[in-house]
């Protein structure tokens, strides 16, 4: 996982340094056509707190790193997106308790929907689900 978040900010700081050479890759055609992460992670609170309650906190073998909207929204400017589809990390929030899932997720998509509200078209998201649950999550 390392290597691909390297690989990623290498892609970024390559599109930003290349942009002046390459006409391609210019502001105009940034604002022209417009850039979408369709796969940006966002946490709340109580979705680490369920992790952490239920010793999940490496079950990726990394850890989940600090996420804050102010710092999305830094990225986004810097690296020209125009648009974020923000989803939860691994592991989905189901550890036997359907009560505690439906909690959590419910929580998680309405902190999704108002971070998305106020992104003001830049930002949508996917419904945090505990497949395991059915529809007690929505």
């Amino acid at each position: 996982m390392k290597k691909l978040v390297f690989m990623l900010i290498f892609l970024v700081s390559a599109f930003q340094s290349n942009a002046k050479e390459n006409p391609a890759l210019s502001k105009d055609f940034v604002e022209d056509d417009p850039v979408i992460d369709v796969h940006s992670h966002f946490t709340t609170e109580e979705y680490l707190a369920l992790l952490k309650k239920h010793n999940a906190e490496m079950d990726e073998l990394y850890p989940i790193p600090a996420w804050s909207e102010n710092e999305l929204h830094k990225f986004m400017d810097k690296s020209g997106i125009s648009f974020s589809v923000l989803t939860t990390p691994a592991p989905q929030p189901y550890f036997g308790d359907a009560g505690e899932a439906a909690k959590v997720c419910r929580s998680v998509n309405d902190s999704a929907a108002a971070i998305a509200k106020r992104a003001q078209g830049r930002a949508a998201w996917c419904a945090t689900l505990a497949l395991q649950i059915g529809r007690a999550h929505v």
